[in-house]
């Protein structure tokens, strides 16, 4: 089974550099630009979820607290956080903005359970 990542990001451009980086490297993503659609999407791959990948402040929401309505439903989700703010008070992974995509590939790499060219 790949590696399945809901990313979320309210800028489209960071979402298609996302999904197209890490789809190439046998990934499959899940696109969300909101909070909302992210627990949406979540509730339609429940249990299926290998990684969040979220911005810290959402239009909605904020990643943290994203993560922590994902968590209530899946508890062991591991979930890496971007921002443009290196000030993020966290003990999760963050990835700082902006990012190439050998960056997003090590991080990801580095919190998903298993790398999809590995297997």
């Amino acid at each position: 089974m790949r590696a399945r990542i809901l990313v979320v990001d309210d800028e489209p451009i960071v979402r298609q550099f996302i999904g197209v980086a890490l789809s190439g490297h046998g990934y499959e993503v899940l696109l969300a630009a909101s909070g909302a659609e992210a627990l949406e999407k979540f509730e339609r791959n429940r249990g299926s979820i290998s990684l969040l990948l979220t911005e810290w402040t959402l239009p909605d929401s904020t990643g943290e607290a994203l993560a922590a309505r994902l968590r209530a439903k899946q508890n062991c989700l591991p979930v890496i956080y971007m921002t443009g703010d290196c000030q993020a008070d966290t003990r999760e992974a963050v990835l700082l903005k902006p990012f190439t995509a050998c960056t997003l590939l090590r991080t990801i790499g580095g919190h998903c359970c298993e790398h999809p060219r590995a297997a």
